[in-house]
C-alpha cells in the first residue's frame, strides 16, 4: 500500500453512506488530519516512524482523534453528524461557506473547504501559456479571493481545489492538461495559505491517473480520492503501482 493516511490499519476500514444527491451524504474521507489554523498556528502533514501520515499542529500536536479525522459531507444537519461522532464537515465549493464555518465551530467541527473547479473538457485543452485565458483568469482570482477571506478561520481545516475535474476529458485519466491546470490553481491557492494543507479530490484510483497527478501536480499535499464499492478495497495499492508516495485522503465513500 502507499503509506496509510493516519493511523488506519487499512485505508477502507471507514462506515459506508449513501451516494450522492442527498442534502446530507456521509462523505468518509477521514484519513489525513488537518485543523483550523489561527493566523499564528502552522499545519503540517508529518509522516511518522511506522509510515502512517498525521497532521500536527504547531501549537496543539497532533489532531483530531490520535491522529483520525472523521468526516461528513453536505449542507445541513452538522449537529446530528457532530453528535452521529463526526469530527469535520466537508463542502465542494465556496458558496456559502462563510454559514458553513460559522455553523460548524458551534458543534465544534471543522471543515474541509472545497474550491470547485470547472468540469468542461474545453477548459482543460489548451495549457500553452496557463496565465493567458481570462476566463482561468477570473476563475483564480474567485479562488484566492475565497482563501484569502477564509484562511484564518478557526474552522478551516483543509483546501481541496477541484472535484473531480476530470470527469469529462476522460475519467480514468484526465490528461496532461488537466493536472498542469490544477497545479497552476494549488500554486496559487498554497501562496495566499501556506498555512493549510492543499489536496484535490478525483473520481476512483485510476493508476494511470495517479500516475499524470504525480507527474504533473506536484505541489499537492495529499490526494483525495472518491471511491465506491470495490474500488474503495484499491486505493492504497493503486497508489503504489502508480508510484505515488504522498498521503492519500478517501473524500467519499460508500457501496457501487
Amino acid at each position: 500500500f502507499c503509506p496509510i493516511p493516519l493511523s488506519l490499519s487499512l485505508p477502507f476500514d471507514r462506515p459506508a453512506p449513501p451516494r450522492a444527491n442527498m442534502i446530507y451524504r456521509l462523505s468518509v474521507w477521514a484519513v489525513l488530519s488537518c485543523v483550523a489554523a489561527a493566523a499564528s498556528e502552522r499545519v503540517s502533514i508529518e509522516q511518522r516512524s511506522d509510515g502512517s501520515y498525521a497532521v500536527v499542529s504547531s501549537t496543539k500536536g497532533p489532531l483530531g482523534r490520535s491522529g483520525t479525522i472523521r468526516g461528513a459531507g453536505g449542507d445541513g444537519h452538522i449537529g446530528a453528524a457532530s453528535n452521529a461522532g463526526a469530527d469535520a464537515m466537508r463542502t465542494w465549493g465556496v458558496d456559502g461557506l462563510e454559514d458553513e464555518l460559522k455553523e460548524a465551530e458551534a458543534v465544534g467541527l471543522k471543515v474541509s473547504a472545497g474550491i470547485w473547479m470547472p468540469h468542461e473538457k474545453a477548459m482543460y485543452e489548451n495549457c500553452s501559456d496557463m496565465d493567458a485565458d481570462p476566463a482561468w483568469q477570473a476563475e483564480l482570482a474567485r479562488y484566492v479571493k475565497a482563501v484569502r477571506k477564509y484562511k484564518n478561520s478557526s474552522g478551516i481545516l483543509w483546501w481541496t481545489v477541484g472535484n473531480e475535474i476530470e470527469t469529462e476529458t476522460a475519467v480514468t485519466l484526465g490528461s496532461e492538461c488537466t493536472w498542469r491546470r490544477l497545479e497552476w490553481a494549488v500554486q496559487a491557492v498554497k501562496r495566499e495559505d501556506p498555512d493549510h494543507p492543499v489536496g484535490t479530490v478525483i473520481a476512483g484510483p485510476h493508476v494511470p491517473k495517479i500516475r499524470l497527478i504525480g507527474q504533473f501536480a506536484p505541489s499537492l499535499d495529499f490526494l483525495g480520492i472518491n471511491a465506491y464499492g470495490e474500488e474503495s478495497l484499491l486505493v492504497g495499492r493503486n497508489c503504489l503501482k502508480a508510484n505515488f508516495t504522498k498521503p492519500y485522503a478517501i473524500m467519499e465513500f460508500g457501496p457501487s
